[in-house]
């Protein structure tokens, strides 16, 4: 007996195949990609690139949906690295789009939060801090209490 691990097809985890999709595919009503045809792709895991929220915008894409089963389990959706790879193969364009402007938005987000968080130091105590030793207590030390002394 043949298993689905044994296929040269790409297909969706055992969890979510079930008996009508494998009837589907067999009739020729829903399809699978040859492993070979299928462009792997590695997707960052933020929430705008969620499957949660992109695979709801193609469940009216008649040529995506040939390869996911109508159905899931309560709670669940198409497996992750599974969707993505099918977009990637029939969608990359948009795929690559997408994680672009997440990508943007996350190194702007991120570059803003930044500045937010920079000390602004005046001339005065930048001068004063540095005439200073910088003492390191993070390690224990028996003669002084520290371990380390910098100076600026």
């Amino acid at each position: 007996m043949l298993s689905p691990c044994s296929l040269q097809f790409y297909l969706p985890d055992a969890a979510v195949i079930n008996k009508d999709f494998m009837k589907a595919v067999l009739a020729g009503q829903k399809d699978l990609l040859k492993k070979d045809q299928v462009k792997e792709i590695t997707v960052p895991k933020y929430d705008e690139l969620s499957v949660k929220a992109i695979y709801p915008l193609f469940k009216k894409d008649a040529v995506m949906m040939k390869y996911f089963p109508d159905v899931y389990p309560k709670g669940k959706g198409p497996p992750r690295e599974y969707f993505f790879n099918i977009l990637n193969t029939l969608h990359g364009d948009y795929l690559q789009q997408i994680m672009g402007h997440a990508a943007k938005q996350r190194m702007t987000a991120e570059g803003e939060a930044q500045k937010k968080e920079v000390i602004k130091i005046s001339e005065y105590w930048t001068e004063q801090l540095a005439s200073m030793p910088y003492l390191s207590c993070k390690y224990s030390s028996s003669s002084i209490g520290c371990n380390h002394i910098f100076v600026l």
